[in-house]
């Protein structure tokens, strides 16, 4: 990383660039900042983007051999392309002893690092790998941003932020621009104000998925579910907190009705204000034993992949289809309209 920010300083470019791995902010972010450096505002001639697997190699060859219009480079940016994937030998070849005027640009999720297209883009020694970070990685990274926006956070409360937010730089960076919009001018940043902005990305988007099933959507709940997995989210913990959340619904519905202020609910449920209401709503649509149910569906798939009977991600898939029941397997269709 240190020598692609250098090349972009001297505005002396290596013939190719490799940027790959799981952590897309920081990939897209090194794309934008060589496509920047690169690429003249208006400039058409004299840059192509291919993106996706229909790429036709041909195409980039033909591109790439033609000499730069009155610019420095010409210039290939190529985004999700298959080529690292499966073998293209003739652009292998041509990466070999690419042209002085020409800069090729990758970004890759994943790379095969046994194809000849890597071993070729090896040589020009801006293969950059960038992995996800570790949540201690992240925290530093969040005070960083801050800091260059004037802004001072205590480590712990950079811990308890990433751990609210998650491990993705994007959404981590965003929440980080609603801190430093909603703190103003004031240098200090407090726990007080992330709980004021800052979302719980994760036990939000479980809450999402709660919903889907509350409405028998079994399909979004799954698919929020692979969302959460693709976030590197373990399935051990979304259980967890589908347990925790089923628990705050069968609180809110037993005390449903005892005409509480929603501050008041929310302090007896163990949730923040603004989230009393979307809370009781969901509760509603359940009955005592259905929520009882549910409880029970969440224990059994916590120890059916405990004592190794199946794997964490299958026991929590196999959850949520139970749960798009909405408590089928214990209450009677009578029963169930009831709202008891």
């Amino acid at each position: 990383m240190k020598r692609i920010m250098e090349d972009i300083r001297t505005h002396m470019f290596e013939r190719a660039y490799v940027l790959y791995g799981e952590e897309a902010y920081l990939r897209q972010d090194y794309l934008h900042r060589l496509r920047d450096a690169l690429v003249r505002p208006g400039d058409g001639l004299n840059v192509r983007f291919f993106t996706g697997k229909d790429t036709d190699p041909e195409e980039v060859i033909a591109f790439g051999e033609q000499p730069p219009f009155l610019a420095d480079y010409r210039v290939i940016f190529l985004e999700d392309t298959p080529f690292f994937k499966n073998a293209s030998d003739r652009l292998a070849a041509f990466m070999e002893n690419l042209p002085e005027d020409l800069v090729m640009v990758f970004s890759q999720e994943t790379v095969d690092k046994r194809l000849k297209l890597f071993k070729a883009a090896k040589k020009y020694d801006r293969v950059v790998e960038f992995s996800r970070m570790t949540p201690e990685k992240l925290s530093h990274w969040a005070k960083e941003v801050l800091r260059h926006n004037n802004k001072i956070m205590t480590d712990s409360d950079a811990a308890k932020l990433v751990a609210r937010v998650g491990t993705d730089m994007g959404l981590l960076r965003m929440e980080l621009e609603k801190v430093i919009s909603y703190t103003g001018s004031r240098q200090n940043v407090t726990w007080d104000d992330i709980d004021a902005v800052c979302v719980t990305q994760i036990e939000d988007r479980i809450f999402d998925m709660i919903r889907a099933l509350t409405n028998r959507s079994r399909e979004k709940a799954l698919a929020l579910y692979y969302d959460l997995l693709a976030l590197k989210v373990p399935p051990v913990k979304i259980i967890v907190i589908i347990g925790q959340q089923y628990a705050q619904l069968k609180r809110a519905k037993e005390l449903s009705k005892e005409r509480l202020a929603s501050s008041e609910l929310a302090a007896k449920i163990g949730v923040r204000p603004f989230a009393v209401k979307g809370l009781m709503q969901c509760a509603a649509q359940y009955t005592s034993e259905e929520l009882t149910w549910a409880l029970e569906e969440v224990a059994k798939a916590d120890e059916s992949f405990k004592t190794g009977k199946i794997t964490d991600t299958l026991a929590v898939e196999l959850l949520l289809v139970k749960l798009s029941m909405k408590g089928t397997a214990s209450a009677g269709p009578a029963q169930r309209r009831t709202g008891t």
